[in-house]
């Protein structure tokens, strides 16, 4: 059975001015199947996977919703019970210590699949998820990859989340992330984002508990006529809440980007603080970049600090490689390369970090 979904995705958590059209995104696509996910090796002792019908489902994960909003949440859900799929819950057991856990999912040309997934860490607990998507860059048929990863991290836990998207340009991609922190849990999310037709991605991280926390790290490169939209939301609850979230990218070509970083001070967050920038390189004058950084303050004893920086290859730089024989098409390469590189490196699996570069190779051969 296919799944139509058309909807405002990635919306902004407030209302605002809409005259330049960067409040949300907007997704078209299909559903027909389930995107497999095994992972790699036999799952650690510590960790055990569980599957759930949508309407089978219980417990405090289903209240959180991804940064591409309810309406989104309700149409995936729709999605997993027209495609049979069933979500997918990795349980961390308490007071334990796990290696990472590496899901590889290869996408075939022309599919159309979604994939739910439920991460319950347990008290005390530490762990990491690795999620690789790959395809051909040359695959020819139009495809949609949707995954949604549902965080929920108990007293003291430690949880990272790393997702890499190698996939063609034919291929949309939407990828929901929520998390929620508990008293002095942690959530450590990186994202690498190299290629596909549209992306929306981001996450919505809710800092509950006193003095949990939240790290994020993105970078990005968009070129041709990709597109990427991005909606970062960190929302304060607890008391000595931290958050900080980086986000790193280039655009060249045709490319459009827009990016929503958004972080909330409800009343109550007293002595909460939270970061959040973006660093934006323009290699062609018809790229399309937008950019909102917005603080969200109904609470008084709290510190935010927000910013974007947006530029371009100086003349000055550009001459200085020209005139140690690099040109401007090896120039470009070179700095797109390490800004993915300064956030791949934190990926905790050499095969994934060589795939990242065997990818870049290749997209600026």
């Amino acid at each position: 059975m296919e799944t139509k979904i058309s909807t405002n995705v990635n919306q902004f958590p407030s209302l605002t001015w809409h005259h330049l059209h960067i409040n949300h995104g907007h997704l078209d696509a299909s559903v027909t199947g389930v995107l497999e996910l095994k992972p790699s090796a036999p799952l650690p002792q510590e960790i055990t996977i569980s599957e759930f019908s949508p309407k089978e489902r219980t417990g405090e994960a289903l209240e959180l919703t991804t940064q591409l909003g309810t309406d989104m949440n309700s149409l995936i859900d729709r999605a997993l019970l027209e495609t049979g799929s069933k979500t997918k819950r990795l349980t961390v057991k308490k007071g334990s210590s796990s290696p990472a856990v590496k899901f590889e999912i290869d996408i075939e040309d022309g599919t159309q699949a979604v994939q739910d997934i439920e991460i319950l860490a347990e008290e005390d607990s530490v762990s990491s998820f690795i999620f690789s998507l790959s395809q051909k860059q040359n695959a020819k048929k139009e495809g949609f990859v949707c995954l949604r990863i549902r965080v929920l991290a108990s007293e003291r836990a430690n949880v990272g989340i790393y997702t890499v998207n190698c996939l063609g340009k034919n291929t949309q991609v939407a990828l929901g992330l929520a998390t929620k922190c508990n008293d002095q849990a942690c959530v450590e999310l990186t994202q690498v984002e190299l290629s596909a037709k549209n992306i929306f991605t981001g996450s919505r991280n809710v800092l509950a508990g006193y003095k949990a926390s939240c790290l994020e790290r993105s970078a990005w490169c968009a070129n041709g006529t990709d597109s990427i939209d991005i909606n970062y939301i960190a929302r304060h609850e607890g008391r000595q809440t931290e958050s900080n979230g980086t986000f790193s990218g280039v655009l060249s070509g045709s490319a459009k980007k827009a990016w929503r970083g958004t972080i909330e001070f409800p009343k109550g967050c007293v002595d909460a603080s939270g970061e959040e920038q973006e660093d934006v390189l323009l290699l062609s004058p018809t790229v399309d970049n937008k950019s909102m950084p917005v603080i969200l303050c109904d609470e008084e004893a709290v510190e935010g600090k927000h910013g974007s920086s947006i530029g371009k290859l100086s003349p000055d730089t550009l001459l200085y490689l020209q005139s140690r024989g690099i040109d401007e098409k090896t120039a470009s390469a070179m700095l797109t390369k390490s800004k993915i590189n300064a956030v791949a490196r934190f990926i905790p699996d050499e095969d994934v970090k060589e795939k990242i570069r065997l990818f870049l190779e290749e997209m600026f051969a």
